[in-house]
């Protein structure tokens, strides 16, 4: 299995949380994330696990898309 994305945004109203995110997880990698409070590390793993909509990009889980930009849903 692998996690891929397509340079993620996301924000909560107004406020940018997470601008052009990139990143590809692939079978066997181990992963961390670190960052100072406010960072956006929570809201990235909220966005992987489809519990908050994407202003801008997709995420793939084995080629599947998960999850739309916002935009795409209206």
């Amino acid at each position: 299995m692998c996690i891929r994305d397509s340079t993620i945004s996301a924000n909560y109203g107004n406020t940018d949380v997470l601008t052009d995110i990139s990143f590809s997880i692939e079978h066997g990698d181990f992963v961390g994330l670190a960052g100072p409070n406010g960072a956006g590390k929570t809201t990235l793993v909220k966005a992987i696990l489809g519990l908050i909509p994407l202003s801008k990009g997709s995420i793939a889980v084995s080629y599947t898309h998960l999850t739309l930009p916002t935009s795409d849903l209206v």
